[in-house]
C-alpha cells in the first residue's frame, strides 16, 4: 500500500512498500524527493520481512517539525528529515491487521496512536490509546478499553482526542496530554469526527445501512441537528 505524500519547504516525503514472495522479501521504504525536480534526496529502508503480510504500511504519513511518523506492521515509526529513523513504538498485537488509514495525532509535546480494532482470529484483546515522546517513542500513558470494540483512527483538537469505537457504538474524549477520560457519547458512531470551532461532527450508522452526520455541540454536549445522508 502507497501512503499519501507530505510536501513541505520544497521536499515531497512519501512511503511504500512490496509484499514478501518466494523470492524476494517484502518490505517498507520512506524516501524523499526534490519536489520541483523529482530527484531523489534520500531512501530509508524502514522494515523487511520474509513473511507475507496483508499489512505493511499505513497511509498514515505526519511531518511535524523534522519528524517524520509512519505506521507499519512492525509498530508506529519516528524518522528524522535527514532520513535517520529515530525511534518505533509497537502498538500492534501479533497476527493484527489495521485500518487502510491510521495516521497518529502529532503535537509538539506528544504522541498519540492507538491498537485500531484489535479482534485477532478468535482472541479479543482490548482496545488501549497510547501517548508517546516525540523525541524518543517513550510511553507517557496509555489508556485501555476492556468494553469497547473497534477503535478507528483518531481525531484531535483543543487538547482533546477523540476516539471512535465503531462496533461499541460510542465516541470517547480523552485529555490529550494526560490521557484522562473526559466524557464519552453512547452513539452508532461510524467513523472519524472532524471538529470544526465548538461544534463536532460525527458520522453515525443508522438502521437498514443508512447514514447520517450529527452536529454536537461542545460546550453542552448535546446533539444539535442530525441528517441523514441515505446510504453510503
Amino acid at each position: 500500500m502507497t501512503v499519501s505524500p507530505v510536501v513541505s519547504n520544497g521536499i515531497l516525503y512519501f512511503g511504500y512498500s512490496r509484499e514478501a514472495t518466494s523470492d524476494e522479501q517484502g518490505g517498507v521504504w520512506l524516501e524523499a524527493l526534490d519536489a520541483a525536480t523529482g530527484e531523489s534526496l534520500w531512501t530509508t529502508e524502514l522494515w523487511r520481512s520474509d513473511e507475507f503480510h496483508y499489512f505493511y504500511l499505513s497511509d498514515s504519513l505526519v511531518l511535524n517539525d523534522n519528524q517524520l511518523f509512519v505506521q507499519t506492521k512492525p509498530g508506529l515509526k519516528a524518522i528524522g528529515t535527514d532520513g535517520n529513523e529515530q525511534w518505533t513504538f509497537d502498538n500492534l498485537y501479533e497476527g493484527q491487521q489495521t485500518p487502510d488509514t491510521i495516521p497518529p495525532i502529532v503535537t509538539d509535546d506528544i504522541v498519540v496512536t492507538g491498537t485500531y480494532s484489535t479482534s485477532v482470529e478468535e482472541t479479543e484483546q482490548p482496545e488501549t490509546v497510547f501517548g508517546l515522546d516525540p523525541d524518543d517513542g517513550t510511553e507517557r500513558w496509555r489508556v485501555t478499553f476492556p468494553d469497547s470494540a473497534g477503535m478507528w483512527q483518531l481525531a484531535a483538537a483543543d487538547g482533546t482526542v477523540y476516539v471512535p469505537m465503531v462496533d461499541s457504538e460510542r465516541l470517547i474524549a480523552l485529555d490529550i496530554l494526560n490521557g484522562e477520560e473526559r466524557w464519552r457519547w453512547e452513539a452508532p458512531v461510524a467513523g472519524t469526527p472532524t471538529i470544526v470551532d465548538d461544534t463536532l461532527l460525527v458520522p453515525l450508522r443508522e438502521h437498514d445501512n443508512q447514514q447520517s452526520i450529527a452536529a454536537v455541540d461542545l460546550p453542552t454536549k448535546t446533539v444539535r441537528w442530525r441528517k441523514s445522508v441515505g446510504v453510503r
